[in-house]
């Protein structure tokens, strides 16, 4: 194994590995949130790293990276090798999911085969939408649709979508993880629709990683869910300027509903969660 220089990385380190690092994770810690992050560095600089969290009787992966460039070099197996001595005296199972393409899983697939992981089985899948510059929404917006107010969550004010949060927990509606005013959700590209200041219907899409944006749920009050088609559709033409068009688009069927209403607007979806899991 090459020079490779494993450390911890906590919120006084943060802006050290801020390149290495999801958005989302880098603001978990500057908060101060407990999170387990380590960073891999060879002698030309940082070039990976892993972090995750406990919970329950498991630990987490929420990221595992190595730069394209450095990559076949140990820096994974250096990072796995941290984790799990840090993880010896702990009666934990490590668990790790991603939602990637077929071709990414060939080589992802073997190295954590190899580190002592087992596939398992996903509950509710991530599905697959192709890229940012392939996301189609099914034709067929109705002119009557346009009398609902769409409006992004960035121009919605913030104790509606609270209420609108604290209902969707009551009725048992899909939700983002951490809710809808989560730090993870695009609030620039999350839609929902308003009628009488209360809200009937949401879609909301997460940055999960530099290249991959996840719709992480779609509810709908109204009787038409061709509703739904309008917010995502113009959830991707913003997305389409923002992004590149290489970035993966994946969707998160939360429960059976969802997962129809899903059906209705994307028409086809290609299963694309994959969960590894192994003892600490």
């Amino acid at each position: 194994m090459e020079n490779i220089r494993i450390c911890r990385i906590t919120r006084e380190q943060e802006n050290e590995a801020k390149a290495l690092l999801p958005t989302e994770l880098s603001e978990v810690l500057l908060e101060g949130t407990p999170i387990t992050a380590f960073a891999a560095s060879l002698p030309e600089g940082a070039a990976g790293a892993l972090a995750g969290f406990a919970e329950g009787s498991s630990f987490r992966i929420e990221w595992l990276y190595v730069s394209p460039e450095y990559r076949r070099r140990g820096l994974g197996s250096a990072l796995m090798e941290a984790l799990a001595e840090l993880l010896a005296d702990e009666d934990l199972i490590i668990s790790a999911e991603y939602t990637l393409t077929d071709a990414d899983m060939e080589t992802l697939r073997p190295f954590l085969l190899k580190q002592g992981f087992t596939q398992e089985e996903a509950g509710y899948p991530r599905y697959s939408l192709g890229t940012v510059k392939d996301l189609k929404i099914k034709a067929g917006i109705p002119k009557e649709a346009l009398q609902y107010e769409i409006l992004p969550f960035s121009e919605v004010p913030k104790d509606i979508l609270v209420s609108a949060g604290i209902e969707a927990e009551k009725q048992d509606r899909p939700l983002p993880q951490g809710g809808l005013l989560s730090q993870n959700v695009l609030k620039d590209y999350s839609f929902c629709v308003l009628q009488d200041n209360e809200v009937r219907a949401y879609a909301t899409v997460e940055q999960k990683a530099e290249d991959l944006l996840l719709i992480s749920s779609l509810w709908s009050g109204i009787s038409d869910p061709r509703i739904l088609m309008l917010m995502l559709l113009q959830a991707s033409v913003l997305l389409k300027k923002a992004y590149p068009g290489s970035t993966k688009v994946a969707l998160l069927a939360l429960n059976e509903t969802s997962e129809k209403l899903a059906k209705k607007v994307f028409g086809f979806l290609q299963s694309a969660t994959y969960v590894f899991s192994k003892d600490a």
